[in-house]
């Protein structure tokens, strides 16, 4: 699976952004922290650091099985393979953990300096930390999520900087780089296990995961050998040399190696999740090859070449005179830096094309011949080994990694070292200008002002040659820069679009509900936008992730009109969320242990369920209980949820909208921060804002059980107040919620109208009229929908008139398991009817149509919100059946179906919906049927819709209306 070029383009430009901006904003404090630490820190101490990293380090590569990058390669896994490989890491890494313990000592005595083993297992708990964020770290790398990825590296490095710094400054000594190395790791665990929770499976069917672990299998002997041959020189200089010297050649070897750890290293993060997506697409990656290469040799040349032409300069000025053994090691291995950073991309493009068992191979024979020649140069001391390195490592890489990428790729060895040239000929002019310059300053200028003139001068040398000499080529990588620069900022792309529509105006619609959603709440606009279409109006629409959704139903987008497209937002936990979470989960199994052990009391009131819902003035401020602060936490957490989402959909808004295209704004909710997000959007692109309440939001009656609280009604009145005051108009959905909200804010008053839902024009299935008499619900049961009223009503009757499972029954569809927590066979048995109730699961609304077109009577049933109606009722509408509605007078839905030939009843006159019911079977025994109240022109949702865009165009202006070709006739005379 590969993502389109584009979207990668994006992807890296952004990853190596972030990645590059929050890094080198930490590496200044992190270097500020070293420089600091040098100074309180003797060599010796870093040396048995240096001692103890040989292994740890060598662990830590071994500790992720490889399953990392297999994890990132492997697009096609499924989500129990991905936890069964977590599982997989954790085991390995506890087993590593036992096993580093066991092994401190020998280690120790392999380097003749007991003080190592302490600082090992020190370290040991490192590597179960480190095998907890392999599935975290790599399922954020695979998403492309690299901003996340570099704040948390980014705050890994200022944590292990700040801990090791007040480690030396209270005399830890080594213990203070070690303390900093298990602090961060602790704290960079937790973190992403709270940002990218997942599963762990045992690893019981290996065979399913087999492609991955041989993958990881490639890797971790790529790895090893990497390690081997990347570590050899201090393990030889450490073994051969002696500590002393170990130190000092490892403060050059870091020093030098910043081309290669900070900026080679920190675009290698980013770039094996662009190449695995790009990985059938050889085209892009020989782009890609070409592109980071020539970058990387730009940035890396010049640092490189001036850190071996200052080497002395800059060790006594800055380290201070008892690192001039470093000297040396820093010019050599400063000079190679530069030209082994850009080799550092072609191990990933072999892994990522397949080849993964011939980079293990290539590696392998590094791995031999690198530390023979660097163990042949010890004899000449620390120069010698850096000698090795400077000479051994391109005897093998070019004509092995480097030949072999660019035969894979169909790459030209010319085009490659083209690329090369403008980086290294102005190298060449620092080199050139430095030299000179040193001749030729004064001696007894300061250290510090002499080192500065001589970088300055070599940073002007090196762009007067690129500017100069190469013209030509930095205009072309001008251009690529630019045209990723566009990428990046390019307008996004639908998840969703109907037939294109251009030239006609706009309307931005933010409705966390829109399909391909199932749910009720998507229906509303998913008919007004066909009359939107007809006035000529495009709309876009910001939405929830279809991924998010646990049910879709895509004959749904088949209904929209052409000139819709639609922008999915996923829905993302909150930090705090994922933090009480994991309290949870951790104090549950003692809560539950209490309660078993406990009174019997006790674990009764435990185990009675709570009321799915709370009418409002049920909920007082002074809490009673320990619920009533979990509710508000609750109430909080929700709008904190919805908030983010709704920020998301608000910047997504700011990329979709075009200036002079769009004409307005359009919130639909719930859920309300809907409504934030579009007032948010309205105020910075200075448009109208449409506010469309499906349901009332501060002034709603009743909130289920776990949101039920005075705080969640506080947010509500704060976000609502804000979005009234702003909007140009407020639609409600029916006319009592438009009649209280006019008077509680009077201000707004004339911009208020009402706009109930309403019978779309669409086929339905002919109702059907058979012998028994079936009274039937589509929806939900939940909040205040009691059907026991119902239940018992239709228990006189059958009673009465002694019916049988042949003649009558109650079926429901949708979600209608239980009211209350009580299953709803559980309350039909109750009532004596339970052989008469049936229920089926929810389904698409083509099947919840087929459904309603069976029933003799389709029921409403009652609800306490007085302000709402239920949406299903203009379904019911579209069928010969009888409409019963159990609802008390005065609410919104006895107010619509008012004059109509409906039944509505109080829920509690049970005797009077008991008649009622005996009437209606009478009918149906005669075979009469109601004629369907969709023929009422009041319940035409075109003509709700005509009022809502009557009152939009009044403000936005009428658009052009979409005319059709007029047909060309030829008469014959």
């Amino acid at each position: 699976m590969s993502e389109s070029t584009p979207n990668l383009d994006r992807s890296l430009a952004q990853g190596i952004a972030w990645r590059g901006g929050i890094r080198w904003f930490t590496q200044l404090v992190s270097w500020a922290a070293t420089l600091m630490v040098a100074r309180l820190i003797t060599p010796t101490d870093y040396g048995l650091f240096a001692m103890a990293m040989v292994y740890a380090g060598c662990v830590q590569l071994v500790n992720e099985l490889g399953l990392s990058l297999a994890i990132v390669q492997r697009r096609d896994l499924t989500e129990e393979q991905i936890a069964q490989l977590g599982g997989l890491t954790v085991l390995a890494s506890v087993a590593l953990f036992v096993l580093s313990v066991g092994l401190a000592g020998p280690v120790a005595s392999f380097f003749g300096e007991r003080t190592v083993r302490g600082i090992i297992i020190a370290l040991s708990p490192t590597f179960v930390m480190r095998g907890v964020q392999v599935v975290p770290r790599s399922l954020l790398a695979r998403d492309l999520e690299f901003r996340r990825l570099a704040w948390i590296d980014a705050g890994e490095a200022v944590l292990w900087s700040s801990t090791t710094l007040v480690g030396a400054f209270l005399g830890l000594r080594y213990w203070a780089l070690a303390w900093g190395a298990v602090v961060s790791g602790f704290a960079v665990m937790g973190v992403l296990c709270l940002l990218r929770p997942h599963r762990l499976a045992w690893p019981r069917d290996l065979r399913s995961v087999a492609g991955a672990v041989n993958l990881g299998w490639y890797v971790v002997v790529s790895q090893l050998c990497w390690y081997v041959y990347n570590h050899a020189d201090l393990t030889i200089v450490g073994r051969l040399l002696g500590k002393a010297a170990l130190g000092a050649y490892t403060k050059g070897s870091d020093i030098a190696s910043i081309p290669v750890d900070r900026i080679s290293a920190m675009i290698g993060q980013v770039t094996p999740a662009v190449f695995a997506a790009a990985q059938d697409d050889h085209k892009t990656l020989r782009r890609y090859l070409l592109g980071l290469t020539e970058g990387l040799a730009l940035i890396t040349f010049p640092i490189s070449v001036g850190l071996a032409l200052v080497a002395d300069l800059f060790v006594l000025t800055v380290l201070g005179e008892q690192w001039r053994p470093a000297i040396v090691p820093l010019r050599l291995l400063g000079l190679f830096g530069g030209f082994r950073a850009i080799f550092n991309l072609f191990p990933q493009m072999l892994v990522a094309t397949g080849h993964a068992r011939l980079n293990m191979r290539f590696n392998l024979l590094m791995a031999v011949w690198l530390p023979t020649a660097l163990y042949a140069g010890a004899h000449w001391g620390t120069t010698g080994v850096a000698l090795g390195w400077v000479i051994g490592y391109p005897l093998v890489t070019i004509p092995c990694f480097v030949r072999a990428t660019l035969r894979i790729l169909g790459l030209r060895a010319r085009d490659y070292f083209r690329a090369l040239w403008p980086a290294a000929s102005a190298a060449a002019g620092i080199a050139v200008t430095v030299l000179a310059l040193r001749v030729i300053l004064p001696q007894a200028w300061s250290p510090w002002l002499h080192l500065g003139v001589v970088v300055l001068a070599g940073g002007v040398a090196y762009v007067a040659v690129l500017l100069l000499a190469h013209q030509a080529r930095m205009q072309e990588v001008a251009a690529r820069v630019i045209e990723l620069t566009r990428v990046r900022h390019a307008k996004p792309s639908p998840a969703y679009a109907t037939a294109a529509s251009d030239g006609r105006p706009r309307l931005l619609l933010i409705s966390y509900h829109f399909p391909p959603d199932a749910a009720v709440g998507a229906l509303r606009w998913q008919k007004l936008a066909r009359y939107a279409a007809e006035r000529g109006w495009g709309l876009d629409v910001i939405t929830l992730d279809p991924a998010c959704l646990a049910r879709t139903d895509p004959s749904r987008t088949e209904d929209l009109p052409a000139g819709v497209r639609i922008y999915g937002i996923p829905a993302r936990h909150v930090w705090v969320e994922r933090v009480v979470e994991l309290i949870w989960r951790v104090l549950d199994p003692a809560r539950r242990l209490r309660g078993w052990t406990g009174p019997p009391d006790a674990l009764a009131r435990a185990a009675r369920p709570h009321p799915e819902s709370l009418a409002r003035d049920a909920m007082r401020w002074r809490p009673r209980g320990p619920r009533d602060f979990a509710r508000g936490y609750f109430a909080s957490l929700e709008y904190a949820r919805t908030w983010r989402w709704a920020r998301a959909a608000a910047r997504r808004a700011m990329q979709v909208i075009e200036a002079g295209v769009h004409r307005a704004v359009i919130s639909c909710g719930p859920p309300h921060m809907a409504h934030e997000a579009a007032r948010l959007v309205a105020r910075r692109r200075r448009l109208p804002l449409i506010v469309d309440l499906r349901d009332p939001w501060s002034l709603v009656q009743r909130l289920p059980e776990a949101i039920a609280s005075q705080v969640w009604f506080a947010l509500a009145a704060r976000y609502e107040r804000r979005c009234v005051e702003q909007a140009s108009l407020i639609v409600t959905n029916t006319d009592p919620l438009r009649s209280v909200m006019r008077g509680v804010y009077r201000a707004a008053a004339s911009r208020m109208i009402a706009v109930p839902n309403g019978c779309d024009e669409e086929d339905v299935p002919p109702s059907q009229h058979g012998r028994r008499f079936v009274i039937a619900y589509a929806g939900s049961i939940y909040l205040d929908r009691d059907p026991r009223p119902l239940f018992r009503a239709a228990a006189q009757l059958v009673t009465e008139r002694g019916l049988s499972v042949r003649d009558f029954g109650l079926e429901f569809m949708g979600h209608v398991r239980a009211f209350d927590g009580v299953p709803i066979e559980q309350i039909a048995a109750e009532e004596g009817i339970a052989e008469f109730v049936r229920t089926y699961p929810p389904g698409p609304r083509a099947r919840a149509l087929e459904f309603l077109s069976r029933a003799t009577m389709l029921v409403i049933l009652p609800q306490d919100s007085d302000m709402a109606i239920p949406a299903k009722i203009f379904d019911y509408m579209q069928f010969d059946a009888w409409l019963l509605a159990l609802a008390d007078d005065g609410s919104a839905t006895e107010q619509l179906l008012r004059g109509s030939t409906a039944d509505v009843v109080a829920p509690d006159a049970i005797d009077t919906i008991a008649g009622l019911l005996h009437l209606r079977y009478l009918q149906h025994l005669r075979g009469e049927w109601p004629e369907r109240l969709a023929t009422d022109p009041r319940y035409s949702r075109r003509e709700q819709a005509n009022r809502l865009f009557v009152a939009l165009e009044a403000i936005t202006g009428v658009p052009p209306r979409p005319v059709e070709e007029p047909a060309v006739v030829c008469a014959a005379s």
